[in-house]
């Protein structure tokens, strides 16, 4: 078990690196998926979890401080898949659409009960933090998840973004979902 966390470790330090450097990168198109893709091959080989990954639509250019966001929700929610759900596949996927990008997780792990993200103060900083930089840019951030049912979750950001700073009260709990939606 340790070996297996020493592992882990090492890979997200190495998608760490790597991803924190995108803010030096330029922000054409192609290169969020290509970094996207990169990313789940490297957690797909070091942890031998299959991991589908695919875009859909036509890229278009988004800027590096939100691309970099969106790789840093995508590595939290591979990491936390991979490290705490024990699944047996995940699957990634990033939408182009006319007027917003979607990029989803999903996995077929334990899953947990959402209700307590509530309740436990000093756990979930992962999720926290996945929430807040997509907030940041305007977007959207739904994670589903129950007891033996995986995790799912999904950001939307609009195309034609500008920073909104968001309550933290904006945050609703729905059953087993936990959602913040763009106005």
């Amino acid at each position: 078990m340790d070996f297996a966390r020493l592992q882990l470790r090492k890979t997200i330090d190495e998608a760490r690196d790597a991803l924190w450097n995108l803010h030096q990168a330029d922000s054409d198109a192609a290169s969020l998926g290509e970094k996207l893709g990169s990313m789940t091959q490297v957690v797909e080989s070091e942890f031998h979890v299959p991991i589908a990954f695919s875009i859909d639509g036509t890229p278009y250019a988004i800027s590096a401080p939100v691309a970099h966001d969106l790789l840093m929700v995508a590595r939290e929610a591979v990491s936390n898949a991979v490290l705490h759900g024990h699944p047996a596949h995940v699957w990634v996927s990033l939408e182009y659409k006319a007027s917003e990008l979607i990029l989803r997780f999903a996995d077929d792990g334990c899953g947990f009960e959402t209700s307590l993200l509530k309740t436990q103060d000093g756990h979930h900083f992962g999720i926290k933090g996945m929430r807040e930089r997509i907030e940041r840019w305007g977007g959207g951030f739904n994670l589903k998840s129950a007891m033996g049912k995986g995790v799912h979750i999904e950001v939307q950001l609009p195309r034609n973004r500008r920073k909104i700073p968001r309550s933290r009260n904006a945050q609703s709990n729905r059953g087993d979902a936990v959602s913040t939606n763009r106005p």
